[in-house]
């Protein structure tokens, strides 16, 4: 259902649309606006893996064996760590190629996040990686169309809550430690402007 009305904003006179939506209009608007939700993807890394600790192989062979990539070590490089310890250390250096498969669970992104931790897929480290981050969807998203749900926006401010479920995440997000079922409500409020 869509409620609309018109009304003055600003001054007296510019106007913009009131919006009020529920079910499926709701449920359409929230996915255009939401695109990433959170604690539902998992950040990864790109092409490239460095790392001050082959710790990470542990990880990187459970996600080969889980036919979700391929990996290899391709060089090693000096370099000082940037969480934790000043001392000039072996940097590993990973060439990562996810399956095609997972590619589509992708979530497009215009960049990649620069990512430096000391845990990787949730494991403590001994060490730091680095790496440039992609992400992918932890299995596949669905927004219920029970209450709670609205779409509601006007001049001033845009608001909308829904719950959302993943009734399986997939190998990817189990290997990271995530639930096998994800259940959430989500709310939001902000300030909008229209000139």
């Amino acid at each position: 259902m869509i409620i609309c009305t018109m009304f003055a904003c600003n001054s007296g006179t510019s106007s913009c649309p009131a919006i009020s939506l529920e079910g499926k209009d709701a449920i359409a608007a929230i996915r255009a606006k939401d695109s990433l939700i959170p604690e539902t993807f998992i950040a990864v890394p790109d092409k490239h893996l460095a790392s001050s600790t082959r710790e990470v192989e542990a990880v990187l062979d459970q996600l080969a064996e889980a036919g979700l990539l391929q990996y290899r070590l391709t060089d090693s490089l000096p370099g000082k760590r940037s969480l934790g310890g000043t001392e000039e250390t072996p940097f590993y250096q990973y060439a990562v190629d996810w399956s095609s498969a997972l590619e589509e669970q992708a979530v497009q992104q215009a960049e990649r996040d620069s990512v430096t931790a000391i845990t990787f897929f949730g494991k403590q480290l001994h060490g730091e990686v680095r790496f440039a981050a992609r992400k992918f969807l932890a299995g596949e998203i669905r927004i219920e169309g029970s209450m709670p749900l609205f779409y509601k926006e006007d001049c001033h401010e845009l608001a909308y809550k829904y719950t959302y479920t993943i009734d399986s995440t997939n190998a990817l997000a189990r290997i990271a430690g995530m639930n096998p079922y994800i259940k959430s409500t989500r709310a939001v409020t902000t300030t909008v402007s229209y000139n």
